[in-house]
């Protein structure tokens, strides 16, 4: 946070990510929500992973406040390798609305010819409870699993269209991308 020109005052922060379930776990993107103690959200911490075994986070600041319940819109320029069939010449615009009632997530990737690839999730606020918990394993039990083979039968698809592929290029020297507040 100090990178970015944020002072921390021991605010929570809280986690979206995929559960391990049965031993295996796969997140392609866990956002870290970084808070004040008052609420206010300050920052989001996107970590990224590719089926490269390899991981890489981007560190920005929210503009405004972030207000419970309020869109946030962030951009950065692309730093990490995760798909053979997308260069690095490439821009991300993030809108989320954060943990509240609601919470949606909205990611885009963009190059020099426009949009490339977007994801989309959107949940909204459930009690925790055993019960619960025991209904969304019988319910979705090799989610992961179901997570990592969906990536690849697009990758598949997308080398049987003829697509062609990127290097992989080296990993960025810092494991974290930071964004720094405006006038830090």
């Amino acid at each position: 946070m100090r990178d970015a020109g944020i002072t921390p005052d021991g605010g929570p922060i809280r986690l979206l990510t995929m559960p391990r379930m049965l031993g295996f776990a796969f997140n392609p993107v866990s956002l870290f929500f970084c808070h004040r103690r008052d609420g206010t959200l300050v920052a989001v911490h996107y970590e990224v992973n590719n089926t490269f075994g390899e991981r890489h986070g981007y560190f920005l600041p929210v503009a405004g406040g972030g207000a419970a319940g309020q869109p946030v819109h962030q951009a950065c320029a692309k730093a990490f390798h995760v798909s053979p069939f997308i260069g690095m010449a490439m821009d991300y615009a993030f809108r989320i609305v954060p943990p509240a009632a609601r919470l949606a997530v909205a990611i885009t990737g963009s190059d020099a010819a426009g949009p490339l690839i977007a994801a989309v999730f959107s949940a909204r606020r459930r009690v925790l409870s055993d019960r619960a918990l025991a209904l969304a394993f019988v319910s979705y039990p090799l989610l992961t699993l179901k997570v990592v083979a969906g990536i690849l039968w697009e990758a598949l698809l997308l080398w049987l269209k003829g697509i062609g592929l990127h290097e992989h290029p080296t990993a960025p020297t810092n494991a974290v991308t930071v964004v720094a507040v405006s006038g830090a």
